[in-house]
């Protein structure tokens, strides 16, 4: 019999290689004057040309599934597996002993999942300007990180100033809104 722990070290193997951790940020539309009616969405998804690995995640971990279609004659059909949100933070949580490549990200997306409050989940509109900043600088991270950029480029100068200076401040004020709530 398989276990659920030998489950999830073969998928965290196979999400390191093919997997993507994501945070989309948009305006919840032009209506919202709020300055803070930002939104930050988690997703997580795998894409791949085995139907077989999809199925699998999908029986597994829930989700959605697409279908891509194919570019050309020559090109295989594609198929996508996704989380968003709760699920993908549940999915992450059982994924995090074991990954290697993604940790990184998968702890900033976490760290983004702390700042949702659970009897309120407007996603950024009206939340403390603090709450907002922080989530802007996971979002900033999380962009850095998923780029093509190597690391040493990445954690050199080119990271704005505002980031360096806020990021510190902004954790120690996710962890006091946290010990608040």
């Amino acid at each position: 019999m398989i276990t659920r722990d030998k489950i999830n070290i073969y998928t965290a193997g196979l999400f390191d290689g093919e997997g993507c951790i994501s945070i989309a940020k948009g305006r919840k539309g032009k209506k919202y004057s709020n300055p803070n009616s930002f939104y930050h969405k988690l997703y997580v998804c795998v894409a791949n040309t085995s139907e077989k690995i999809i199925l699998f995640l999908h029986k597994n971990y829930g989700g959605h599934l697409y279908t891509q279609k194919r570019r050309s004659p020559r090109h295989k059909i594609g198929y996508r597996w996704g989380l968003t949100q709760q699920q993908a933070e549940d999915f992450l949580k059982e994924m995090l002993p074991y990954l290697i490549i993604k940790k990184e990200q998968a702890e900033l997306a976490l760290l983004l999942r702390q700042t949702v409050d659970v009897n309120n989940r407007r996603n950024g509109r009206g939340l403390p300007q603090k709450t907002v900043n922080f989530r802007e600088i996971l979002w900033y991270k999380m962009r850095r990180l998923n780029s093509d950029v190597s690391q040493s480029q990445r954690l050199s100068e080119e990271t704005p100033n505002w980031v360096k200076r806020q990021s510190e401040l902004a954790v120690n004020q996710l962890q006091e809104l946290i010990r608040n709530n």
